[in-house]
């Protein structure tokens, strides 16, 4: 018994519902759930080890359904229409190419006008809408760590920071680009700005404060 004379013994019946204009049995079933209009219908199942192998590329196998049902509707006389499936991307933010370990050096600014030369290290967090950082700094005499966690949401910034080493912390808010970072900073007695200019391999920190001995910090860091 070959597969048509299978489909013709089991399956082959007279449609129940008249906008089955053709049923099981053809290459395809044609509806016609309104006047002037008629969709035709095909369902083919293919088998691991019998229609394709175990182990295949799936762009072939995906490759082999298509052209399998669509000689189907052909074979129905069918007009095709082919809709490619939609797609989205999430917003990765502005922040991809800041993500990551950093290392490099400049000064902190002190008050009565004494300077030091710093070496820090930088790291970033996070992705899409969300930030996190943490930049550690070392002189001769003195520790700098800030950290900062942050959320972007249409251009605009805010969060939280804080500095371990002078006991400071409070919110952050400002702007971001994908090579710019705008900050004020507000808490505890301190108010600053930190201006974050960067691109996939080099970026400068300036961080000007008020109300604590820090008056302020300049580095430039490469990815490390």
């Amino acid at each position: 018994m070959n597969e048509f004379e299978l489909i013709d013994r089991h399956f082959r019946r007279a449609p129940r519902n008249a906008d089955v204009r053709i049923g099981i049995g053809d290459d395809g079933a044609v509806l016609a759930p309104s006047p002037g209009m008629e969709y035709v219908l095909t369902v083919d199942m293919l088998v691991e080890g019998r229609h394709f192998a175990a182990g295949c590329d799936p762009r072939a196998l995906g490759h082999k359904t298509l052209a399998v049902n669509l000689s189907d509707l052909a074979a129905m006389g069918a007009l095709i229409f082919l809709v490619p499936a939609g797609s989205s991307k999430a917003d990765p933010g502005p922040f991809s190419t800041l993500l990551g370990s950093w290392g490099g050096s400049g000064e902190i600014r002190l008050d009565k006008g004494r300077k030091e030369r710093i070496k820090c290290n930088a790291y970033y967090t996070g992705g899409g809408s969300d930030l996190g950082l943490a930049i550690r700094c070392q002189s001769d005499n003195y520790k700098i760590e800030i950290r900062s966690k942050l959320s972007y949401s249409g251009g605009r910034l805010s969060g939280n920071w804080e500095e371990r080493t002078f006991n400071a912390s409070g919110t952050a808010s400002g702007t971001a680009t994908p090579s710019k970072i705008s900050l004020a900073i507000q808490g505890g007695g301190v108010s600053a700005n930190m201006l974050v200019n960067y691109t996939k391999s080099k970026q400068n920190v300036n961080i000007s404060v008020s109300g604590v001995a820090l008056q302020g910090v300049r580095i430039t860091l490469a990815r490390s």
